[in-house]
């Protein structure tokens, strides 16, 4: 017999440090199982988080293992695509605040707008980009 509380995808991948990770829809899988969306293809959650960089073939590096070379270039990679990034992170929050709607849960974005706090429609590309945990965790990186 099966423990009805254990998530057979806990046991296969690394913890997600992706916030949302922890309300995956069925099927979905977590940041973690990396190269899951094929080659040249970027997970849009690898914004959220400050641990791992993936490459353009799905492998993962975490940051604080990257060499100064890699990490300015992985910085210069993010700002030439700031505006398109930004699309993708506009895209997953309409979708973020319509599945919350749709499944009756509360949804972070909607708890920040009713507190105050900016959120991603209210910035522009470049100032999102330098919000995004993984940026942060770069320009620190590479400012040590």
């Amino acid at each position: 017999m099966v423990d009805s509380n254990y998530d057979e995808r806990e046991s296969v991948y690394p913890e997600s440090p992706v916030p949302d990770d922890d309300r995956l829809l069925p099927g979905e899988l977590p940041f973690t199982a990396f190269g899951q969306h094929g080659v040249n293809t970027l997970d849009k959650r690898v914004f959220e988080q400050g641990v791992y960089w993936v490459d353009s073939f799905g492998h993962s590096h975490k940051i604080e293992e990257m060499d100064k070379s890699y990490l300015h270039n992985v910085k210069e990679y993010l700002e030439r695509g700031a505006k398109i990034f930004y699309l993708g992170a506009l895209e997953r929050y309409v979708a973020n605040k319509l599945t919350d709607k749709l499944l009756a849960r509360v949804n972070r974005d909607e708890i920040a707008e009713e507190l105050g706090i900016t959120t991603i429609p209210e910035m522009s590309p470049e100032e999102w980009l330098q919000a995004t945990p993984l940026y942060r965790e770069i320009t620190k990186k590479i400012s040590q």
